[in-house]
Formats: structure tokens, C-alpha cells, sequence
């Protein structure tokens, strides 16, 4: 096997483990919007806790539920840091905006200083003060919830330095840009759409994570979500049929090529045979004509077959046969084409 069938051989495998993966993706991103489509939406209301009472073990295995954020407890309410804001989700970092030399080009990096993510517990309601709530359990688990959260505050601060500062840092291949603050939260009043298992216990309704199926809490309305894992799972599918494509032409040009080297041994193993069967006898009775004749590689045997292109008359057809691949010509180094029986007169 030569450098470009390793290479081949190499990229069949790798596209073949990327066509899996990615099929895995768009396989569970179609089922998933499949799962969401089939699932009873409610608003926390009446109808909620009538429909827990009346299937079996007070659960719904997958639901959709639509409600307002309020936490579970007023004084556990989360205070923005920088702006009169309540929430239940905090995340806050602080990062630095850096530029490193790497292999002769400067490129961003980040490095985070602090990252603190905090959350209290949070219900599902139509108001504050409304009796019947949804409480949300695991919301971190969640999809979506993370991307989904309000800035509340962005502030980039750059960094000032003197010219012997910049001198240093450039010569040490890094440099700093400035640092980023950066809050985002859940914030208290926000409409959110929680996609679990629905369950009533000890006369509370609880939204969870659910034995099969996505978690999600998205400020995203119901059918928004199910455009968007349609979108991904349409991505992943194009890009599912790119490396199978790949992977099934690469595997086709390889059984060709094998294929062809198969038949070419074939072919020179049967015009070996023939030269031998000919031409040796002949040879042989010729001592004068072996001494000046012989193979140039074995030393023993005399020449019998001709390369081409080139024309050379050099070896036997038993050295020719064992010639490494690719074969070239032990004269001149060209690349064999075939080899033809020399016949003798």
C-alpha cells in the first residue's frame, strides 16, 4: 500500500466516524422536534392540575408548560450587581481580552477571571399572586435556559499602558486588551416555555427533567423551539450526506484501485509463467549468450522480459515479479507500465 491509498485509507475512516456522529446529531434533534410536537401544551391554570389528577401516578411523561418567572420565596429574589434588577439566575464574569504571537501572527485570547453562576428556586405562575404555580426543579440542566438569560450589564474597560509596558509585552509575545464585565439573568416577570415531565406530589406540580426526551427552559415560544431543532437537525442532515458522500466515493475508489492492482498482478503473474515456459530453455543451451545476459539484480538468471515504457532489457521475470511497488525500472527509475516476454531468435 503506497503513501496515497494510506491516505485515502486514513480519510475514509475519519469521514466515516464524522458521518456517524453528525447522523447521531440530526437523528436526535428530528426525534426531539418530533417530541415536542406530540406534547400537550398547558398554561398554569385549573386545567393543569385537573389533567395530573386524572392520569394514572399524577404524572405527564412529557409537557409543555407556559408561565411567568417569580421566585419560589420573595426574599430569595437575586439582585443585579449594577442595575436595579431582580432575577432568579445569575451569571456573572469578569475576563481578559488578550493578544498572543503564536508561529508568527497574533491572535485573540481570553482569560477568565472570575465566573460565577448563581440561581434560587423558581416557580411557574400567571402572577404573583396567583395560587397555582409550577415549580421548576434541576433549571440549570436545562437547555437553552443559559443562552437565554438578559445582559444586564456589559462594560468592556481597555487597558491603558505606557510605551515601555507595550515594549515588554510585545517582546514577551502577549499582551492585554482590557477586561470585560459582563452580567446576564433570568429576571423576575419573564414568560418562559419549560418542556419535562410534569408530575403532581405532595400537592405541588413540579416540572423536571424527564426520564426520555430534551429538558427545556426557553424564553422561545413553543413553536419557535420546534423551528429551531428542525433547523439543526436540516444542517446536520446536509452535512450527514457531505461526508457520507465522501466516505462512500473514497471507499469506491479504493476497491477500484485494489481492484485494478489485483488484476495487473494477475495479468504479470500469467506473462511471468509464459516467459519462463519459453524462454529459458532457449537461454540456457546458449552458455556464451548467459554469461553476457544475465539479470542485472539476481545475477543468476538471464533477461527475459522487457520493461515499458522505457524499453530497457534488464532483468529476469522472477525479479520483476518481486519488484516492490510502486514498480520502477532498476535502470532508469521510470515508473513500469507493463512488461512484455523478450522472444529470442
Amino acid at each position: 500500500m503506497d503513501t496515497t491509498d494510506k491516505v485515502v485509507g486514513i480519510s475514509v475512516s475519519v469521514s466515516g466516524l464524522l458521518f456517524s456522529l453528525f447522523y447521531r446529531l440530526y437523528k436526535n434533534r428530528n426525534r426531539t422536534a418530533d417530541e415536542i410536537k406530540s406534547t400537550e401544551v398547558f398554561t398554569v391554570d385549573e386545567d393543569l392540575f385537573r389533567r395530573l389528577q386524572e392520569v394514572d401516578g399524577n404524572s405527564i411523561a412529557y409537557a409543555t408548560v407556559e408561565g411567568v418567572v417569580y421566585p419560589t420565596y420573595q426574599i430569595q429574589k437575586l439582585q443585579s450587581k449594577y442595575v436595579q434588577e431582580e432575577g432568579v439566575i445569575r451569571h456573572w464574569r469578569i475576563v481578559e481580552h488578550k493578544s498572543r504571537r503564536m508561529q508568527g501572527y497574533w491572535t485573540d485570547a481570553e482569560r477568565v477571571i472570575s465566573n460565577t453562576l448563581e440561581n434560587v428556586p423558581f416557580i411557574l405562575t400567571t402572577s404573583d399572586q396567583s395560587e397555582k404555580k409550577v415549580h421548576v426543579t434541576e433549571a440549570l440542566n436545562a437547555e437553552f435556559i443559559l443562552d437565554d438569560l438578559t445582559v444586564t450589564y456589559d462594560q468592556f474597560t481597555p487597558k491603558n499602558p505606557n510605551m515601555l509596558q507595550i515594549g515588554i509585552e510585545r517582546i514577551f509575545g502577549e499582551y492585554s486588551k482590557g477586561i470585560q464585565e459582563k452580567e446576564k439573568m433570568l429576571l423576575v416577570g419573564t414568560s418562559l416555555v419549560g418542556i419535562g415531565e410534569v408530575c403532581l406530589e405532595n400537592s405541588q406540580v413540579k416540572l423536571g427533567p424527564p426520564s426520555q426526551g430534551s429538558y427545556i427552559l426557553s424564553k422561545l415560544t413553543r413553536n419557535e423551539i420546534i423551528r429551531k431543532f428542525e433547523s439543526q437537525s436540516f444542517v446536520y442532515k446536509v452535512i450527514t450526506i457531505i461526508f457520507g458522500a465522501i466516505s462512500t466515493g473514497l471507499t469506491f475508489y479504493l476497491i477500484w484501485k485494489f481492484t485494478k492492482k489485483y488484476m495487473e498482478h494477475k495479468r504479470n503473474r500469467r506473462i511471468f509463467d509464459e516467459i519462463r515456459a519459453t524462454t529459458r530453455t532457449a537461454f540456457e543451451s546458449d552458455a556464451a549468450e548467459a554469461d553476457s545476459s544475465m539479470c542485472i539484480i539476481c545475477l543468476s538468471h538471464p533477461r527475459d522480459v522487457i520493461v515499458l515504457d522505457c524499453g530497457h532489457v534488464c532483468m529476469c521475470s522472477n525479479c520483476a515479479q518481486i519488484l516492490p511497488e510502486p514498480k520502477r525500472c532498476p535502470m532508469c527509475r521510470i515508473d513500469v507500465k507493463r512488461f512484455v516476454p523478450l522472444y529470442r531468435s
